[in-house]
Order: C-alpha cells, then structure tokens, then sequence
C-alpha cells in the first residue's frame, strides 16, 4: 500500500511514462500529415511548372509555325507580284513591236504610193514625149513629102520606084489602105514612127 501511494504521488508507473503507445500513435499520424502535406505541396509545384514549360514550348512551336505559314505567304506573294511585273514587261514590249511594225507598214505603204506616182509620171512624160516626137516627125514627113500627083482618094503622094503613096501618119495609110510595113523590107516603113519598137509601122 506504501508503494501504490509513492508511485502516484510522483506520477509514474511501472513500465511507462509519457510517450504511451496512444500519445506515440497520434504523433506519429500528425507527422505522416505534415510529411503529406509537405509532400504534396511540393509535387503539386512541380507538376504547375511541368504544365507552365509545356504550355511555353506549344506557344512556341505555334509560333515557329505561324512564322513560317507568313514567311511562305510572302514568298508567293513576292513570286506572284514578279511575275505580274514580268507581264507587264512582255505586255510593254509587245506593244512597242505593235506599234513598230505599224510605224514600218505605214512608211512602206507611203513608199509604195510615192513609187506608184512616180512611175506614172515617168510613163506619163514617156507619152507626152512619144506624142511630141511623133508629131514632129510627122510634120517633118509632110514638109519633105512631094506633092500627090495621084488621082486616088486620100491625101498621100505616089512614090518613086513603085513605093506606096507617102501619108501624114499611118491612121491616113491605114484609111487608104495601106500598111503593113516591116523594117528592112518595105521603104515605107522609114516614113512613120515605129512607136512600139517592133518593126512593123502602120499595122492594120
């Protein structure tokens, strides 16, 4: 009974003292729930940073992406925009051949009219000149002719050594019914002028 009071009176026992296995097992549990808590807290930080990188990196190559859809835009712009220039090149080129060729057609076509009334002017001289040179040998042919002393219609004179009647022109010869005559065969052909140069005057 002594014993009984002097361990109560001191506040121990027998076998134990503060860290009874009840005061052992609720510290043990707070310090698993610290520990968690801690645990948790730390991991929960690393998987916000882990998502933070991931959502950067997406950023990025979205970025990278976007960059690169533009720059490719601008190429076939840059691409569509030369060729358009070298359009507009062939275009303007193109057009000053036009007009080249237009500008050498027109100079031809006044060449040619220019050339055209030129030589109808030289043929018209010709036949001025062959009328001139014509009437003056027929005058010449009548001032050197001898009277006719023919009795026949017509206004041309008989000639010597049985040649026809000698006329004005060879429209008078023809009337009368004379001609043709061929150069080197008939007398009568160095009276008239052989316009046509062919040997033969006063063809009928």
């Amino acid at each position: 009974m002594e014993h009984y009071d002097m361990t109560r009176r001191t506040g121990t026992a027998s076998g134990g003292g503060f860290w009874t296995r009840r005061r052992t097992g609720i510290a043990t549990a707070v310090g698993a729930f610290v520990l968690g808590t801690v645990v948790g807290t730390a991991g929960a930080g690393a998987d916000d940073e882990a998502l933070a990188a991931a959502e950067a990196e997406g950023r990025a190559h979205a970025e990278a992406a976007a960059e690169d859809r533009v720059a490719a835009a601008d190429a076939r712009v840059a691409e569509a925009e030369a060729q358009a220039d070298d359009a507009v090149e062939d275009a303007t080129a193109a057009a000053a051949d036009l007009a080249a060729l237009e500008q050498d057609a027109q100079a031809a076509t006044e060449s040619a009219v220019a050339e055209a009334v030129a030589a109808t002017q030289v043929e018209a001289e010709q036949a001025r000149a062959a009328a001139v040179e014509e009437a003056v040998q027929a005058a010449l042919a009548s001032a050197a002719s001898p009277p006719a002393t023919s009795s026949g219609s017509g206004s041309g004179s008989a000639g010597s050594s049985g040649t026809d009647p000698h006329f004005g022109t060879c429209g008078e010869a023809n009337a009368n019914g004379y001609g043709d005559y061929v150069a080197g065969v008939d007398p009568e052909y160095d009276w008239y002028t052989d316009r046509d140069g062919d040997g033969v005057v006063c063809e009928r």
